[in-house]
Formats: structure tokens, sequence, C-alpha cells
């Protein structure tokens, strides 16, 4: 013992210090390591659920993303098959309307032909109607009514007939 005392070391210090070192990392273990420990193993928990579960939301995103890239994918089709069957329509609506145009173009062609040839029959008749009052007025003036008025009638028409005749051909 000695021995340390020439070298400086007074044992009872030494006792002391080491006393007063074992109380210090008991108190660091109990309260200061023990908790921040804990605490660390919390948070590492913490952490692993995160990644688990930001694992997880990254599968149903994949997921979810596959299905609606095929969703996608489907109203793409949909829409060109919609498109498709649009212009098909409208194609088909076009020809229906000019068909019509076309019947209906006829038909105004058919009936403004009648109409015509209506008003044609009418101002024939009534020139015809003129025509053979006047030649019966004149042949009457002729004749001095010597003649009998159904001759004149039946001769004028004659003549109007052949007249209509020598026209047409």
């Amino acid at each position: 013992m000695n021995a340390l005392e020439n070298i400086g070391i007074d044992l009872t210090s030494l006792s002391i210090y080491i006393v007063n070192f074992g109380i210090i990392v008991f108190f660091i273990g109990k309260y200061v390591t023990g908790p921040l420990i804990d605490m660390l193993e919390k948070r590492q928990s913490a952490i692993k659920e995160n990644l688990t579960e930001a694992e997880t939301l990254k599968n149903e995103m994949a997921k979810q993303k596959e299905v609606i890239d095929v969703e996608r994918k489907a109203m793409k089709e949909q829409l060109h098959k919609d498109s498709e069957t649009a212009k098909v329509k409208g194609q088909e609506l076009a020809e229906q309307i000019i068909k019509s145009a076309e019947e209906k173009k006829i038909e105004i062609l058919n009936t403004a032909q009648l109409q015509a040839q209506k008003q044609i029959d009418q101002v024939l008749i009534g020139s015809e109607k003129e025509i053979k009052s006047t030649v019966k007025r004149m042949i009457s003036h002729i004749v001095s009514n010597k003649l009998p008025e159904d001759l004149i009638d039946e001769s004028v028409k004659d003549a109007w007939e052949y007249a209509l005749k020598d026209k047409n051909d």
C-alpha cells in the first residue's frame, strides 16, 4: 500500500471515486439510458410501422394505377368505338338527308309541272272560249244568222282541235 502512496494515489480517495463512479453509472443507466433506449425502440417501431404502411400504400397505389390504366384503356377503346359509331350514324344520316332532299326535289318538280300544266290548260281553255266566242261573233256577223249556232260551235271546235294538233306536232 505504501507503494501506492509513493506514487500519489490515496486509497480512500480511490474508493470514493469508484463509489461515485458506480453511483453515476447506476443513475445514468437507470434514468438516462433506459428511457433513451425505450424512446429509441418506440421510435424504431413507429418507423417500421410507417415503412410497412408506406409499402402497403405503395402497393395499393400500384394496384389502383393498374386498375386506372385498364379503365383508361377501356374508356379509350369505348370512345373510339363510339366515335366510329357516331361517324357511321352521321354518314347514314347525311345519306338519308340527301335522299330525302332528292325525293322532295322530285316532288316539288312534279308539283310545279302539274301546276304549270294546269295553268297552261286553263289558259288554253280560256283562250279557246275567247277565240270561239270571237269567231262565233265574226261568223254570225258574216252569215247574218243564216246558219244554226250548233253548227258554228262544232265548226269552231273542230278548227280549234285541228290547230292544236298542228301546234303539238
